[in-house]
């Protein structure tokens, strides 16, 4: 399960990297971006006082930025944090939450695989063991900006949320507007499975191919009243409400 969340975080990291690889060999804006970049994230942790502000490093296993309020909200140093790496942040997510945990991070990894991350937040809930060995419910918020240079810049929000008690992990994907964050769906990863029937398996496989429902209804010879009947099903099933968040949650569930 560990070897699985590593392989989506390694994987969201790639996706990241490769849309900056265009302004990677500009040194003088990186070093723009970077003080700007900065100066943000200190209004943020003024902003966000009850929140870790951590900047995720596009080319390093560790973080180069963790905000002073670290110590207070989950025990750790700023040293201590900015040392984690992948492997040891999982070793603090509750054994239990570990499968859901890396369930998110393949939805994740399956709108990474669209671009545009700018354009999206994701939230994820779980448990995380404070220094003090105490098991809190935390609030995982990752964030993609660019920057005036249009170099994208990864880092996360870590809250605990003390006021909603835990019932199980789940990940929130908000599209971001003009006028603020707009829900796109909510996943309950510690959800038990739904199983396919063999009909939806191929209807679900139709739909990732991008056929029409009545493209869909010819293959399968049955008629496009089915076809609309299956995909219901489908969206009820995996809790989506249309057939690009479906997309990315079949992926995510190797239902393709």
């Amino acid at each position: 399960m560990k070897a699985e969340l590593l392989k989506g975080l390694q994987t969201l990291d790639r996706a990241t990297r490769a849309v900056s690889l265009a302004t990677a060999e500009v040194p003088q804006v990186a070093e723009l971006d970077q003080e700007a970049l900065l100066e943000s994230i200190r209004f943020a942790e003024q902003l966000f006082p009850g929140r870790v502000v951590v900047l995720c490093h596009l080319k390093h296993q560790t973080s180069p930025y963790v905000s002073s309020n670290c110590k207070q909200i989950l025990g750790y140093s700023e040293r201590e944090f900015k040392g984690f790496s992948p492997e040891s942040f999982l070793t603090l997510v509750h054994p239990d939450d570990l499968q859901a945990v890396s369930s998110g991070y393949q939805y994740i990894q399956e709108f990474s695989r669209q671009g545009e991350l700018h354009r999206l937040r994701f939230v994820i809930n779980y448990r995380f063991r404070r220094k003090d060995g105490q098991y809190v419910h935390l609030r995982d918020e990752k964030i993609t900006l660019l920057t005036k240079h249009q170099r994208p810049v990864f880092f996360i929000l870590l809250e605990e949320t003390k006021a909603i008690p835990f019932r199980e992990v789940n990940l929130e994907v908000f599209s971001v507007k003009e006028k603020g964050l707009r829900k796109i769906n909510t996943y309950r990863l510690g959800a038990k499975k739904q199983k396919l029937t063999s009909r939806e398996m191929e209807v679900v496989d139709l739909i990732y191919r991008g056929l029409t429902t009545k493209e869909i209804a010819d293959t399968l010879s049955i008629t496009t009243s089915t076809v609309k009947k299956h995909r219901y099903s489908l969206f009820l099933k995996a809790n989506v409400k249309n057939s690009h968040a479906l997309i990315a949650y079949a992926n995510a569930e190797g239902w393709l």
